[in-house]
């Protein structure tokens, strides 16, 4: 059975450090993490609500739609569902690395409107794999 538990925006930015100031200093958000030299990928939170803020460079297929990534239960289950529908796959289901111990089996499909959504499941790790 498909649980789905929550959903990450994905925001687009050319400048990274600036996007992540704009987050903490005028927003209030707390900065979870920041990836790559230059930084290229950011992820803010405040409360529940977590902000994944990327650069062109890091995720090629976000050029002009909006996107939404879905945290789920039961990835392996959905993606068959969506890949049996015929829908768009722009990334196929694989596991992830994100850094900082965050580890998702995750894969990138077009909703029939053209929207952008990355759906993945969070996965256990050993504190020796961080």
């Amino acid at each position: 059975m498909v649980k789905v538990e929550h959903s990450s925006t994905i925001l687009k930015a050319a400048n990274i450090p600036e996007a992540v100031y704009f987050y903490k200093n005028i927003m209030g958000f707390d900065i979870d993490y920041i990836s790559g030299d230059p930084p290229n990928y950011a992820v803010v939170k405040r409360d529940e609500v977590y902000l994944h803020i990327s650069n062109q460079n890091t995720l090629p297929w976000l050029v002009n739609e909006s996107c939404s990534f879905i945290v789920t239960k039961g990835v392996n289950q959905l993606y068959i569902r969506v890949e049996e529908a015929g829908v768009e796959i722009l990334e196929t289901l694989t596991i992830q690395n994100h850094g900082a111990g965050v580890i998702i089996n995750e894969f990138v499909m077009k909703d029939m409107s053209g929207n952008v959504l990355r759906i993945g499941e969070l996965l256990p790790h050993l504190k020796d794999d961080i």
